[in-house]
C-alpha cells in the first residue's frame, strides 16, 4: 500500500512538472477560450462530436488566399424567423424564410473568389392575425432550384457590391487579415445596412473573435474560432434616436484550415430587433408635444450553418 501511494505521489508530481510550462505559457486567456466554447451560446452551434482541442503557441493569419484555382462544396442551410407587431394596428405578421442549397466556394486565381449556390431552394412562409389571434392571412412561396452567384468576394473577406451580402460574408467567413494567438482574442468592424427614412444607412459594430485552438478533422488540422456579434442604437446618428432603435447580438462557432487559408465549418446565430416609429403623414401643425408615437417593432432571428462536403 506504502510503496502504491509513493509511486501515485511521483506520477502526480512528475505531471504537475510536464504541465507547469504550458500552463505558464499559456495563462488564464487559454483556459477561459477552452471553457468558453462549452457555454451554451457556442456548444449548441458547434459540430455535433466532440474534437480533441489543443493549444499551441503559434499565430493564425486570419486570412485568405486566392492565388490558385480551388474550388470548395459545402452543403448550406439558412432560416430567417421574423415578428412584426404594428402597435397603431395592433396586428402580428410572421414569415418564415427557409433555405438549402450546395455553396460552392471557387477562387479564380486572380485575387477573387465566386460563390455559388447550386439547387437552391427555399420556402417563405407568411401568416397575419388580429388583436384577437386570429390568422386573417397565410401563404406559402417555394423557389428553385436555381443557381445563384454571387462574384467578386475579395480576399480580404469583402464583397462590395452588396451592403446586405457584405454584412453577411462578413459573419460567415470572419477575415481580419490580421494575426490571432491561440487563447486570445481580436475585434473586427461590421456594419449591417438598415434602411431608414428611403435612406440606407450603417449600423455600426463589432464582431469579436476568440482564438480557442486547434483540432484535426480527417487528417487536417483546424482553427477552432468563436464570434461574439453585437450592434447597437449608438451608431445610429443621434437626430434618429427618438424614431429608431436597434440591438444586434449573436455567436458563431468556425474551424478555419490553416494550411490551405479556408473555412471547414461555420455556424452563426444572431437577433435583429428593431422599434420604429410608425410614420404618419402630418395633418395638424398644433402637434402635442407629449402625444406618444405609434411604433412598429420588428425581431428577426438569423441562423446559418454551413460544412464542406468530402
Amino acid at each position: 500500500m506504502y510503496k502504491k501511494m509513493i509511486k501515485k505521489t511521483l506520477l502526480v508530481l512528475l505531471l504537475a512538472f510536464l504541465c507547469i510550462p504550458a500552463i505558464y505559457s499559456a495563462g488564464t486567456d487559454e483556459v477561459e477560450a477552452r471553457e468558453l466554447q462549452f457555454t451554451d451560446p457556442y456548444k449548441l452551434l458547434d459540430l455535433p462530436y466532440t474534437a480533441g482541442l489543443s493549444f499551441q503557441d503559434l499565430s493564425l493569419e486570419l486570412s485568405f488566399d486566392f492565388t490558385t484555382q480551388v474550388q470548395t462544396r459545402f452543403q448550406y442551410t439558412e432560416t430567417i424567423s421574423t415578428v412584426e407587431v404594428d402597435t397603431a394596428g395592433m396586428t402580428e405578421k410572421r414569415y418564415l424564410q427557409e433555405t438549402e442549397a450546395e455553396m460552392v466556394f471557387r477562387q479564380n486565381g486572380m485575387g477573387f473568389a465566386d460563390i455559388i449556390y447550386n439547387d437552391f431552394l427555399s420556402t417563405m412562409a407568411k401568416s397575419i392575425k388580429d388583436t384577437d389571434g386570429n390568422i386573417q392571412f397565410r401563404s406559402r412561396t417555394d423557389t428553385g432550384p436555381i443557381t445563384v452567384t454571387h462574384a467578386g468576394y475579395n480576399p480580404k473577406g469583402i464583397y462590395p457590391y452588396d451592403t446586405a451580402l457584405n454584412f453577411i460574408y462578413s459573419l460567415q467567413f470572419p477575415i481580419t487579415n490580421s494575426e490571432i494567438n491561440t487563447g486570445s482574442s481580436i475585434t473586427a468592424a461590421i456594419g449591417m445596412p438598415v434602411l431608414l427614412l428611403g435612406k440606407e444607412i450603417i449600423a455600426e459594430g463589432e464582431m469579436h473573435i476568440t482564438h480557442s485552438g486547434y483540432v484535426d478533422i480527417n487528417g487536417k488540422r483546424y482553427a477552432k474560432l468563436l464570434s461574439e456579434i453585437s450592434i447597437d442604437t449608438n451608431s445610429i446618428p443621434r437626430a434618429l434616436d427618438n424614431e429608431f432603435s436597434l440591438a444586434v447580438s449573436g455567436y458563431g462557432v468556425y474551424y478555419f484550415n490553416i494550411k490551405e487559408k479556408s473555412y471547414y465549418y461555420g455556424h452563426v446565430q444572431f437577433d435583429v430587433s428593431i422599434e420604429a416609429a410608425v410614420l404618419m403623414p402630418v395633418l395638424s401643425k398644433f402637434r402635442d408635444p407629449g402625444q406618444d408615437v405609434l411604433k412598429k417593432t420588428i425581431d428577426t432571428r438569423v441562423t446559418f450553418r454551413y460544412e464542406q462536403i468530402d
